[in-house]
């Protein structure tokens, strides 16, 4: 197995790794925080895709990245904007991947592919890993003993999809989800793997016009933010009081769409 991204390791100290998470009860807008958070991320080893100007994908792509020993950090997927993404999140880290509407769910003829098309083109990608891939690393085999999402690691599964929009809704498709079929294909497999089904979350797809602002506002509230997911993580967030006077430390992550919490867990690191 390839080493794994360690967040932000060879970064500079951001403002994440300098507090505890942020409590939602004193975030009055969402969208600012998470604004301040996404400058925060390091572009060559914080985003998936990576680089400072990612390009379009044309195949899927994955990567995951331990959580530090100590400290908080941040790292984000981007590009949703048609794409699908799969999530995991455990005590040890992240798991992210991306999978491109064009060719993997449609092909270059707008025709929705087959169930054996995108198995081989997205599920299979996600499960044995690709060359196309950051760390060229399949999900079967983070899941094996010691590995980042094996089941004693608790792992969080998430699928982040579009959601039908009113245009293909005219064209007849009628589903909550654009995908649905492929959606259900993908959290079946998903469900294979980890023995547990995924959090399936809709998404709505925004216009280049809507995120291009560099900020967040009253007139572009998706400015900067929009089609964005980030999973921040404080490995000292908390603690309690052990047995013969010690104390145990408590972590906590969040992962966020855009300027919504969608999954949180507390949880013991050592």
């Amino acid at each position: 197995m390839p080493a794994a991204t360690t967040f932000n390791k060879s970064a500079p100290t951001h403002m994440l790794q300098e507090r505890s998470l942020q409590p939602l009860s004193e975030i009055d807008r969402p969208g600012i925080y998470i604004h301040s958070i996404i400058n925060s991320i390091d572009r060559s080893t914080g985003w998936l895709p990576r680089g400072a100007r990612p390009l379009l994908y044309p195949k899927t792509i994955s990567t995951y990245w331990e959580f530090p020993e100590a400290r908080s950090a941040v790292v984000g997927i981007r590009r949703f904007m048609g794409s699908t993404a799969v999530i995991a999140v455990s005590r040890r880290g992240v798991y992210g991947s991306i999978i491109p509407e064009t060719p993997v769910f449609q092909n270059w003829a707008d025709r929705e592919r087959s169930t054996s098309a995108f198995n081989r083109l997205g599920f299979a990608a996600l499960e044995e890993g690709s060359d196309q891939g950051c760390d060229q690393v399949g999900l079967r085999s983070l899941v094996e003993p010691e590995g980042l999402l094996n089941p004693e690691n608790g792992p969080h599964v998430f699928i982040i999809t579009p959601n039908t929009n009113d245009t293909e809704r005219e064209h007849g498709i009628q589903t909550d989800l654009r995908w649905q079929r492929k959606i259900n294909q993908l959290s079946a497999g998903l469900t294979g793997i980890f023995g547990q089904a995924p959090q399936v979350i809709g998404y709505t797809r925004r216009t280049l016009e809507e995120i291009s602002p560099k900020r967040p506002s009253r007139m572009r509230p998706y400015g900067h933010i929009g089609g964005k997911a980030i999973v921040e993580v404080d490995m000292d967030d908390d603690g309690l009081e052990g047995p013969n006077g010690g104390s145990i430390r408590l972590g906590r992550w969040r992962l966020w769409y855009e300027d919504r919490v969608i999954g949180s867990e507390i949880f013991c690191p050592d």
